[in-house]
């Protein structure tokens, strides 16, 4: 391929429907890491947008850790499919966090959240990141490459 020549590679970050819909019985997000090279393509897996698939992260990452460079780190509110602050959600962000730390190739953890509540996005942003570093033990070496 000759965006590898450059150093360019194909990235794929999820959402809901393509774990939802089927082609010949198994779902886009099933049929990509078998026939996907990674010298070629990489995954960022949205956490989030999976559990809206009714999909448990814990069980993909299990299955597919090594094809998992970066991860949607976005945690799902307790009463609606709406995001949330970082560990206040439903997820179980320590269990999923942590096996994706020691056991994926993760080289970015990206923060995401989409609905805010009662406060600004930069006090969400505070918060979620406050969350990651001191309650998720990830330091900005592992978000932030300069």
């Amino acid at each position: 391929m000759e965006a590898n020549k450059t150093g360019l590679r194909f990235g794929f970050h999820n959402h809901d429907q393509e774990l939802e819909e089927k082609f010949d019985s198994e779902t886009l997000y099933e049929i990509m890491p078998r026939e996907g090279d990674l010298k070629y393509v990489c995954q960022q897996l949205d956490i989030c947008n999976m559990s809206v698939a009714k999909v448990a992260p814990i069980e993909w990452i299990t299955k597919y850790a090594k094809y998992f460079e970066s991860i949607h780190v976005k945690d799902l509110a307790k009463d609606s499919n709406e995001s949330t602050t970082l560990g206040d959600g439903r997820l179980g962000m320590q269990r999923i966090l942590d096996y994706a730390k020691k056991n994926c190739p993760i080289k970015y953890w990206a923060i995401e959240q989409e609905a805010y509540g009662s406060r600004t996005q930069l006090e969400c942003a505070a918060i979620n990141l406050d969350r990651l570093q001191n309650r998720f033990k990830l330091s900005y070496k592992y978000m932030f490459k300069l």
